[in-house]
């Protein structure tokens, strides 16, 4: 019988210095991001400060860009202080990164993020091949990364399931009270450091070392021959039978046309990678011909791409998503005409172009598309009358001013998506000098408030491109507020407890006493738990629908809503406690009532007095 070895308390101890000796910094950013992650979820923590956020994102960032500087240091087989001055590097600007980042995250800054995340990581697979050549040691080198990475993943899926079933036991069996906030801090702990742990562990020492074919997993083979060429096969199929619709019928392609040419083209590309170490043996004479038909059927599909996201593009301007879609499928004609030159064994270019592309619309998508968007805004102010230019003429010294009569709804559709996505994506940036009003110390938290208060100011009234209902006026989404200007009146309570942003459980600490709150945004309810004994329930259903038809009454006049229009109070022998409702936004179906169906977001606040 064979023997089954478990690995010591001693080996294990040494793998983990092994990988700290490595990767000291990656780990500290791991740390780094884990601890953020959790701090984040704990009472007493307003989301509107999102400095663990950042603290994320930095640790994120830090790590990829930290171990691509490390595997490139040891590429150079230089000093270790070369290594050290490179980790200086990386830790000097995620601490720069840090503080670059404003207070309020906009949808810009995690545009900027995730490519930038997409740039360290493929530059992680590139970093030690500096040097012409070694192709063949750079294929198993990230195969290793690949697999080794998969194993991770499962590794700590496993041993998140097994302690969740733990906790579970003992909550049930021995009654000993585990929040369900627990089991989500556990997930980071495993998926922050003990995933990390294990990946590093895991990452060759010589990634320069020489490989041969018959190191190549034949599962590997099996899985791009059975799985992944099939796949690719089924997308081509679909696109050219779409391609010779539009070619009968003379119509213009659809903008999710788009979506299905990039998964065919990253399928496809995946596939050529993982069976190129076989390409050139006897048996495997048709990936050749896979390849060389893959890139020429790959052209006429990125001629439909370029036509459709061209159509989206010409109608309603540049937005960011538009121009990836855009450099995507430059991209993807750069690799197919690359390829079908001749240049088939050079698959470092893959990465490596990736990367230029990647910063190229790190340098270009968000001014470009914030500048298409201002134009479009201007030319419908102005055909409604709406904009005076300063004696240069620039767009520089254009201001918008009031509406003389109301816009077209169409025209108010416009303006409001418009100013919604440029706040969303860019914040008061592409606002400045051309709108009266606007500080630092006015910044909406939602796009939604923001759009309706500039547009009252210029009186214009907000319409939202949703389905238009007989009697709504074409409203379909409704956003009320509290003014933010207003204090809430707190003489007769002891405390007050607010909620930064809608969520559906929050905890809360009062002196000596525990409050946590139960919301139910589907069925308008919520439920005040005081020291884990009482329980004190709000219906806040008439609340919300008396707002949403005065809402309605006055074509959203009533965005703002003073503290008195919306608070419930109930009182026991041993507490008094007043609702006040901050926030409430989602979607009306169409009899003009509240949809449950889709997000309804409840923003709460309370204040309590204890009796005895």
């Amino acid at each position: 019988m064979a023997k089954i070895y478990f690995p010591s308390l001693e080996s294990l101890l040494d793998d983990f210095m092994a990988v700290l000796r490595r990767f000291p910094l990656e780990l500290v950013f791991a740390l780094a991001g884990t601890c953020a992650a959790i701090q984040s979820t704990l009472p007493g923590h307003e989301h509107t400060d999102t400095a663990w956020i950042r603290v994320i994102m930095c640790g994120n960032l830090g790590l990829v860009f930290s171990l691509s500087a490390s595997t490139f240091a040891t590429s150079l087989r230089t000093k270790a202080i070369v290594t050290w001055l490179l980790r200086a590097l990386v830790l000097g600007l995620a601490v720069f990164y840090f503080f670059r980042l404003p207070a309020i995250l906009r949808d810009e800054d995690i545009y900027r993020f995730f490519l930038f995340a997409a740039a360290g990581h493929v530059l992680v697979s590139v970093a030690p091949f500096w040097e012409r050549g070694n192709i063949g040691s750079f294929w198993f080198y990230n195969k290793t990364l690949f697999l080794r990475f998969l194993t991770a993943v499962l590794y700590s899926a496993v041993l998140f399931a097994g302690l969740s079933i733990a906790l579970l036991a003992l909550d049930e069996l021995f009654g000993v009270t585990i929040e369900g906030e627990v089991y989500f801090r556990l997930w980071m702990v495993i998926a922050g450091l003990f995933n990390t742990l294990m990946f590093l562990a895991g990452v060759p020492v010589q990634p320069l070392e020489k490989k041969t074919e018959e190191a190549y997993p034949k599962a590997l083979k099996v899985f791009t021959q059975y799985v992944l060429i099939p796949l690719v096969s089924i997308y081509v199929l679909i696109l050219l039978a779409y391609e010779l619709k539009i070619i009968v019928q003379w119509d213009l392609p659809r903008g999710w046309v788009s979506n299905l040419i990039i998964a065919f083209a990253v399928f496809g590309v995946l596939s050529l990678l993982l069976v190129f170490p076989v390409r050139n043996s006897s048996e495997n004479k048709w990936i050749t011909w896979y390849g060389k038909t893959f890139h020429w059927i790959l052209l006429p599909l990125v001629g439909l791409l370029f036509l459709a996201i061209g159509k989206r593009i010409s109608e309603y301007g540049f937005t960011e998503e538009r121009f990836i879609v855009l450099i995507t499928g430059v991209w993807l004609l750069f690799t197919a005409v690359y390829f079908l030159s001749g240049r088939r064994d050079n698959i470092k270019m893959i990465p490596a172009s990736l990367i230029i592309f990647i910063l190229f619309t790190l340098t270009l998508a968000f001014p470009v598309s914030a500048d298409s968007q201002m134009q479009r805004l201007f030319a419908v102010f102005e055909r409604n009358n709406m904009l005076e230019t300063g004696e240069s003429g620039t767009s520089d010294t254009v201001r918008v001013v009031p509406a003389q009569k109301q816009p077209s709804e169409e025209d108010r559709k416009e303006i409001t998506s418009i100013v919604t996505y440029l706040y969303q994506m860019h914040g008061l940036e592409p606002f400045r000098g051309h709108f009266t009003g606007l500080s630092e110390e006015k910044l909406e938290l939602y796009a939604y408030n923001f759009t309706d208060n500039l547009l009252k100011s210029l009186q214009v009234a907000p319409a939202y491109r949703w389905d238009t209902f007989p009697g709504l006026d074409g409203i379909r989404f409704f956003n009320v507020s509290l003014k933010s200007d207003t204090a809430i009146p707190i003489t007769g309570f002891d405390f007050q407890l607010n909620k930064e942003l809608p969520g559906r459980r929050d905890e809360f600490h009062a002196g000596d006493h525990s409050i946590t709150e139960e919301l139910l945004p589907k069925e308008m309810s919520a439920a005040l738990v005081i020291d884990k004994v009482d329980t004190l329930r709000f219906d806040l259903e008439p609340l919300i629908n008396t707002l949403l038809q005065e809402y309605i009454k006055t074509q959203r006049g009533a965005s703002s809503i003073n503290p008195e229009e919306a608070s419930l109070e109930k009182e026991t022998d041993r507490y008094k406690v007043r609702l006040y409702l901050l926030s409430v936004s989602g979607h009306v179906n169409e009899q003009g009532v509240i949809d449950t169906t889709s997000s309804l977001n409840i923003q709460t606040g309370y204040l309590l007095k204890f009796k005895n």
